[in-house]
C-alpha cells in the first residue's frame, strides 16, 4: 500500500490527520512549509517533505507523489490573504500537481 500525502501537515487539520493516521499504522508523507515546523512530525516518524506552495516547482514534488495512495490537501491561506496567495497556494497547490490525463 502507498503513502498518505499530507499537503498542510503542521497545520490544524493536518497535525490532526497525520496523528490519526499514524494511530492507525500508516506511512504518511507530510509536506510542509516549514522545516522546523515538520521536525515533529519527522520524530514522530513521517516522511517530510519541504515544499512552498507559493515559492517551489510543483513539479518537484511528483517523485512523491506517484505512489501516494491517498492526498489529503489541508494547505490553506489565512482570512484576508491577497488574492496571489489564495491563487498561489488553493488553484497552484490543490489543482496543478496532478497528472493530467492523457488523451
Amino acid at each position: 500500500m502507498g503513502a498518505f500525502i499530507v499537503f498542510g501537515a503542521t497545520g490544524g487539520i493536518g497535525r490532526r490527520a497525520v496523528a490519526q493516521l499514524l494511530g492507525a499504522g500508516q506511512d504518511v508523507i507530510a509536506i510542509v512549509r516549514d522545516p522546523a515546523k515538520g521536525t515533529p512530525l519527522a520524530n514522530a516518524g513521517v516522511r517530510v517533505v519541504t515544499h512552498d506552495l507559493q515559492r517551489d516547482d510543483i513539479w518537484r514534488l511528483a517523485r512523491h507523489l506517484k505512489d501516494a495512495q491517498s492526498v489529503l490537501f489541508a494547505a490553506g491561506v489565512r482570512y484576508g490573504a491577497p488574492l496571489e496567495q489564495l491563487r498561489a497556494v488553493d488553484r497552484g497547490g490543490a489543482v496543478l500537481p496532478w497528472p493530467r490525463p492523457e488523451k
